[in-house]
This record gives structure tokens, sequence and C-alpha cells, in this order.
């Protein structure tokens, strides 16, 4: 889980953590806007951005990764920001106890559950980073709300310059692995984002599945928009985030 990048300075860390096909360049809009407040460190999940050459789809590969990440930060508070598939893996993470993990913020997050998808569904993502067009459509698909011509661009150039071997393993593997039952239900304060008119992992999923892992967790529902709320949505999240930090003080 690396390389990462660090802005902003304070007593707690955001931890920032990209979904499949993107980088940490989705969060650029979130950090710039709780720099000011609190430490800020987005990284790359393996096989994409400037991680594309590191190995280590599976998810529990990638907890073991974000676990390191963690420990490398110092021994001051961390709250963790997962966004679909990273969220999946960081309620994995957050169930190993990191001593110094402090609240965990899911972002449309993949389920512990297999991802409801189906195979053609699959078979169409894999095939997305094919072509430049693809990968365009596979962005714009997860997106409800106009997005600028940069963040497309930048979206685009994100799913094409990931690795092939990460970019087949998550919808051929790693979005079916069933961590539901491995996991008691968390005691660690959440926040839950959805997009109201999310389809990849539709809010009646996430309040129903979701939500039953979470003992101390508050589900926030951010209208008019879809799967990409770091795009989409990026002063929402700041607002929620923020206050939620505020809330765990």
């Amino acid at each position: 889980m690396l390389p990462s990048s660090v802005s902003g300075s304070g007593e707690i860390t955001l931890l920032f953590l990209h979904y499949f096909g993107g980088s940490r360049v989705e969060w650029d809009a979130v950090v710039g806007g709780l720099e000011g407040r609190f430490r800020c460190v987005a990284a790359d999940a393996p096989g994409f951005g400037q991680a594309r050459g590191m190995q280590g789809y599976t998810v529990e590969e990638m907890t073991q990764q974000v676990l390191a990440l963690i420990r490398s930060l110092g021994d001051g508070p961390v709250v963790l920001v997962g966004h679909s598939m990273m969220g999946k893996v960081g309620i994995v993470v957050a169930s190993r106890a990191p001593k110094n993990l402090f609240g965990l913020v899911l972002v449309a997050p993949s389920p512990l559950e297999p991802e409801p998808m189906t195979e053609e569904a699959r078979t169409e993502m894999v095939a997305a980073r094919e072509t430049e067009d693809g990968a365009k459509k596979f962005f714009l698909k997860g997106a409800k709300s106009k997005l600028s011509e940069a963040v497309v661009k930048q979206g685009t150039e994100d799913v094409l310059r990931s690795h092939a071997t990460a970019w087949r393993r998550w919808p051929q593997s790693g979005s079916r692995e069933d961590w539901a039952e491995a996991i008691p239900p968390l005691a660690i304060p959440a926040l839950l984002v959805v997009g109201e008119l999310d389809e990849a992992i539709p809010l009646e999923f996430q309040s129903m599945r979701t939500m039953s892992h979470l003992k101390d967790a508050r589900l926030e529902v951010i209208r008019g928009v879809g799967h990409l709320l770091p795009y989409e949505a990026p002063e929402r999240l700041v607002e929620l985030i923020a206050e939620f930090v505020d809330g765990l003080k």
C-alpha cells in the first residue's frame, strides 16, 4: 500500500483509500478541504496509481498492507476512510483492532459478502480496461451527476494505467470473497456514507447488510449522486468526515 502522499498537520491522521479502478488522486478535493485541520494521508492500492507495480490483490493481502501502513504512521490516532473496494478491506482492517485506529469512515463500501454483481457485469468490467472508450464508460457508469472534463480524464487514465492482473483479480475473485461470517459486528465508531442513486452497491443493500456489521455506526445518504462520491460530492464528504472526527475527540 505504497507510495502515499501526506499533507496537512494535526493530532489525528486521516488515511484515505480509493475505489477499484481509481487512485489516491480521487481524494484530492476532499483532502484539500480537510488538510487545514488534520494530517491527511492518501495511498494507492496495489496495482493502481503509483503502486501499479505492487502485488497483493486479495482482501487479506491488502489488509496486511494497510495494517503495515497504519503502523508506519506512528502512535497517534488514525481514522481510516475507505471507498468501495477499499471499504471492504477497511472493515477487515478494523476487525484486527489496530491499537491506534480511532474511527472508520466507509464511503459506498463493497460489502463483506460477495458483491451483488451479475456474471455479465463482471465480464464487462474485466473488458473495460482494454480500450480508452471502455475505460471512460466504466468510470462514468459509477456517476449519477455531471463531472468535469478534467475529472473524467483523470478517472479514465486511472483505469488505463492499472496493472492488468490487478484489474482482473477484483471482479473475478476479490469481490467474490465472503468475509461476513468471519467478522463479528464491529464496536469501532463508524460513519457509512452512501450515494442515493448508487447502482453498484445500492442504498438498500448498504442499509441492510453493511450496517448489520457495525455496532456503533451512523448512515448518511448524499442525495442526487451515485458511487463516485469523492468526485461527485467532495464538499459534502468534507463536512461529514470533519463532523464525524470531531465527534470522536
